[in-house]
């Protein structure tokens, strides 16, 4: 048992220092030293804002979890506490692995409560949702990026398209699985029930959350000066959000930065204010999602008082 124990930790130290390597790699080949003290320019105004949408989006992802425990038919758990839960997973998740964050936290935290095939199936359909959201985003990117069609067109229509797209294949998929699910005998009970409202809403939060991700994004990229239009800003996002799916690493370390990086070269963009970016979203998202969790301990302490 101790060696088991020993060769997880050796397991996890070692994502940690891939994910740092790569970090630093790119952040010490793009920076200079106005890059690493950027950060200490950060305006109190910028940082409220960030951590308000850091919040917002994790308000949105809990209640979207907190539906689909309650459609499989579990009652036992208050919004509050999955919130909690889903921060306290999100923190451990830019800490130690996002996989382990999603799915080891959460499980371990619901799956003492409830049969661990419900509190799993909860949390695989709702990191499906936003695996959905980011194959709509990538399968359009290519036709919408080089195409001659006018910014302003693009601001209006490309978010209501991909939404629409996303719906689609969320419904496709959610029949398709419902169909499939059926006919195999070892996994009876992998489905869940859901209205065509249902579905429709959750996939409203999923995008919402998205939304509120690409703009604490845009705000970082104003603060350094680095002018990418909301479209821009859109798809880059999806590239970095690839990084945080495959997981490896704590809070997609190393990954998100190599997707942004692709993102803001393939642009244009000067490499120190690259650099800049990357440094500070990393060690500012860290921070407010700190925060984010240590309030909603306190409160839940309080109240308990």
């Amino acid at each position: 048992m101790k060696k088991i124990i020993d060769k997880k930790k050796l397991v996890q130290f070692l994502k940690f220092i891939l994910g740092l390597a790569l970090f630093l790699f790119i952040v010490i080949e793009l920076g200079t030293r106005e890059s690493w003290t950027s950060i200490v320019h950060f305006k109190m105004r910028d940082l409220f804002i960030i951590w308000i949408l850091t919040l917002g989006l994790n308000l949105i992802a809990s209640y979207r979890w907190h539906l689909l425990i309650r459609h499989i038919g579990v009652f036992d758990f208050t919004y509050g506490f999955i919130l909690k839960v889903s921060l306290l997973a999100r923190f451990s998740g830019q800490t130690i692995s996002q996989i382990i964050g999603d799915v080891g936290v959460k499980s371990l935290y619901i799956g003492d409560k409830i049969p661990l095939k419900k509190a799993m199936k909860s949390i695989l359909w709702d990191k499906g949702l936003e695996i959905l959201l980011l194959i709509s985003v990538l399968l359009l990117m290519p036709i919408i990026v080089f195409c001659p069609i006018p910014e302003m067109y693009l601001i209006l229509c490309v978010p209501l398209l991909i939404f629409m797209v996303f719906i689609a294949i969320h419904f496709s998929i959610y029949i398709a699985g419902i169909s499939k699910a059926n006919t195999i005998k070892w996994i009876p009970d992998i489905t869940i029930t859901l209205s065509n409202k249902q579905k429709l809403f959750l996939s409203l939060l999923t995008f919402s959350k998205y939304l509120c991700v690409v703009i604490r994004y845009m705000i970082f990229l104003c603060i350094f000066q680095i002018n990418l239009n909301f479209i821009q800003v859109f798809f880059g996002t999806s590239i970095a959000q690839i990084g945080n799916l495959i997981g490896i690493t704590p809070g997609g370390l190393g990954f998100v930065e190599a997707g942004w990086t692709g993102v803001l070269k393939y642009y244009n963009i000067d490499a120190g204010k690259i650099a800049a970016f990357l440094l500070s979203q990393r060690i500012i998202i860290l921070f407010v999602v700190f925060i984010n969790f240590l309030m909603v301990t306190l409160w839940d302490k309080i109240k308990k008082k």
